[in-house]
C-alpha cells in the first residue's frame, strides 16, 4: 500500500536514492542535493513522498507561483518515481494528492513540462486530463 505525505528531513538519504533515478545522462552529487533542500524556500515549495514499506519510491516537488498577472498555481517541478515502481500507480496516487493539496489551498490550476522526447510522460499526464497548451524552447547560460 502507498502512504502519500510531506517529506520527512529525516528521509533525506531515501529521497536521494529516488532522485538517482533521474536520468541516467546526469551525475548528481549528495552535497548540491542536500544544499538544494535546506535553501529551498518551504512557504512556497512542498515535496511530497510516496512510501511503500516505509521506503520512498516516487516524489513530487509542487511550487506555488505567483506571476504578474496570473492566477496563482501550483508547478509540478518534479514528478519521479523510482524504476521497480513505474507503471504501477504511484505517479498516478501522487498527481491525485498534488491536486488535493492545490484545490485545499483554493489554488485551480496546475502546471508542469516534460521533455519533447518522454512520450510516455506525455501519455500519462494526458490520461490525468492535463492538456498541453504551448511548445517553446528552454534556454540556460552559465555565467
Amino acid at each position: 500500500m502507498i502512504e502519500l505525505g510531506l517529506f520527512d528531513p529525516n528521509d533525506v538519504e531515501e529521497l536521494f536514492k529516488v532522485f538517482l533515478d533521474w536520468d541516467r545522462g546526469y551525475t548528481f552529487h549528495y552535497d548540491v542535493f542536500l544544499r538544494s533542500l535546506k535553501e529551498m524556500d518551504h512557504k512556497t515549495t512542498k515535496i511530497l513522498t510516496a512510501k511503500e514499506n516505509d521506503s520512498i519510491v516516487g516524489y513530487a516537488q509542487m511550487t506555488k507561483c505567483k506571476n504578474l498577472g496570473f492566477e496563482e498555481y501550483y508547478e509540478v517541478v518534479q514528478l519521479l518515481v523510482s524504476e521497480a515502481h513505474r507503471g504501477s500507480g504511484v505517479g498516478k496516487a501522487i498527481m491525485d494528492e498534488v491536486e488535493r493539496i492545490a484545490i485545499s489551498e483554493n489554488i485551480r490550476i496546475i502546471k508542469l513540462s516534460s521533455r519533447i522526447q518522454r512520450s510516455k510522460a506525455h501519455v500519462f499526464y494526458e490520461s490525468l486530463g492535463y492538456e498541453m497548451i504551448k511548445v517553446s524552447k528552454f534556454y540556460q547560460k552559465e555565467v
